[in-house]
């Protein structure tokens, strides 16, 4: 479990440091949608 969020942080990261805003935009919301989902 702490591997997976561990994932998810590092994922979020590389969305963050993205430089194209829509892909920024599209990968932050799968990741709330990943998070509402547990």
């Amino acid at each position: 479990m702490r591997f997976a969020h561990k994932h998810l942080e590092d994922q979020k990261k590389s969305a963050l440091e993205h430089p194209n805003l829509r892909y920024r935009h599209q990968a932050y919301k799968m990741l709330q949608n990943l998070h509402g989902n547990k």
